[in-house]
């Protein structure tokens, strides 16, 4: 980057690991593991996201987003360090660890705090995609992004939060494939293994985690059963679209449907399992005229 030393780091492959060890513990009860990774990964990982921070901003430092492609600070990134230090404070608290829940907790609020205050615009109505260092100014790169799921899944903001509301509106509307195939694509303007010059028609290839991570919000959203009927056909699109083996591309050609880059991919398979459970515990929880939590 324009002869500049850069550390080459994910960032949110570190946050996501204590996120998703926080929703294993939530889901089998088991303790036996965190405890034994509480003092070799657990407060290690925490203290590196805790260190990591850009002062001025009460965001992480510039990494590169989760599509491996760009440099800077991310929306997706700095909501997976909010999901990443709240489950650390979690582990904290279960283990005595005051001093260190403490920490943990005040940063992840200083870091969802920058994210209201830095990443919001007011003037788009929506959430930015991150913001990128020019000229020595942080400025917001306001490219729809699929990816801003991210602000509720990983608990910054409810489901429900009208700005998390009016982002995944413009989501929707903004990365619809508009073909036959369908779908949603990973931004606008996305070039890789592109297919269409049209932008207005197709923003870029679907992506099948795209599309269900799009079908999740839905669920999560939802109210009563018909609410499902729009989640449920993204599914079953995902299974139109599988290899007769049942193999899930990452993404497909948008005029023919045929599979494009990887296949199989794991991330479009675990995201299907998890779009599946999440809508099945749903139904269930709305068939019985109760309203879900947070999946």
């Amino acid at each position: 980057m324009q002869g500049a030393s850069l550390l080459p780091i994910q960032e949110d492959e570190t946050a996501l690991v204590l996120l998703t060890l926080r929703r294993t513990y939530e889901r089998n009860r088991l303790i036996e593991l965190p405890q034994s990774l509480y003092g070799k990964l657990i407060r290690k990982a925490a203290a590196f996201l805790c260190g990591y921070m850009e002062p001025e901003l009460s965001l992480p430092k510039p990494s590169y987003d989760l599509w491996e492609e760009r440099y800077g600070i991310w929306t997706y990134t700095a909501a997976s360090v909010y999901g990443g230090l709240a489950a650390a404070a979690f582990f904290a608290g279960l283990f005595g660890d005051d001093e260190r829940r403490e920490r943990y907790e005040r940063t992840a609020e200083a870091v969802k705090s920058g994210i209201m205050t830095h990443l919001w615009d007011e003037g788009a109505g929506r959430f930015a995609r991150g913001l990128v260092r020019r000229n020595g100014r942080w400025e917001k790169d306001l490219t729809l992004d699929s990816s801003l799921f991210a602000l509720t899944a990983f608990g910054v903001l409810p489901a429900d939060d009208g700005r998390v509301a009016q982002t995944m509106a413009a989501v929707r509307e903004g990365l619809r494939v508009r073909t036959e195939v369908g779908g949603i694509a990973r931004y606008t303007n996305d070039g890789y293994f592109r297919q269409s010059g049209d932008v207005g028609r197709v923003p870029g290839n679907p992506w099948i985690i795209c599309t269900l991570w799009m079908a999740g919000y839905e669920i999560e959203t939802a109210r009563c059963p018909d609410d499902l009927e729009e989640p449920k056909r993204a599914l079953e699109w995902a299974v139109r679209h599988a290899l007769p083996s049942g193999i899930l591309p990452e993404q497909l050609h948008p005029f023919d449907g045929s599979p494009l880059s990887v296949a199989p991919l794991t991330w479009s398979h675990a995201t299907f399992v998890h779009c599946v459970t999440q809508y099945v515990r749903k139904y269930a929880q709305l068939s019985r005229g109760t309203h879900a939590p947070g999946v």
